[in-house]
């Protein structure tokens, strides 16, 4: 069963507003939603992503920056700075890179703050390219 991925991209400047939006049919999906409790290192999550097999993205963490790394906590194979309150998102028909650059078993989640954060992950896969 098909499932649709809704990307939106705005720009505003005074009273001129621009925005598009894309939308992503995906096979499957695979998110999570956890609370990263304050001052956490390295909170691991399972979760396996075939990166040649993403098409649709969404990350999130709610009141505390937190870092997210994929595989490993300690020489991870990429690190992602989210920004609390700060969607990222990002859909294989974007202009930029994927951000995820190798396949995925697990991702390590760093609260450095005071607050509770509550990191959502929302993958979507096409498993026949």
């Amino acid at each position: 069963m098909a499932i649709t991925h809704v990307h939106t991209a705005g720009w505003a400047r005074g009273n001129d507003n621009r925005s598009g939006r894309r939308e992503i049919t995906v096979e499957l999906e695979k998110n999570f939603e956890v609370t990263v409790p304050a001052g956490t290192t390295d909170m691991e999550v399972t979760i396996d992503i075939d990166v040649s097999e993403l098409t649709s993205l969404y990350i999130k963490a709610t009141n505390e920056d937190v870092t997210l790394e994929t595989n490993d906590g300690t020489t991870p194979a990429d690190t992602l700075a989210l920004k609390a309150d700060q969607g990222h998102a990002w859909h294989n028909q974007d202009i930029t890179a994927n951000p995820l650059g190798t396949d995925v078993t697990a991702v390590f989640l760093t609260n450095a703050g005071t607050t509770d954060s509550v990191v959502s992950f929302f993958a979507g896969v096409d498993a026949t390219p």
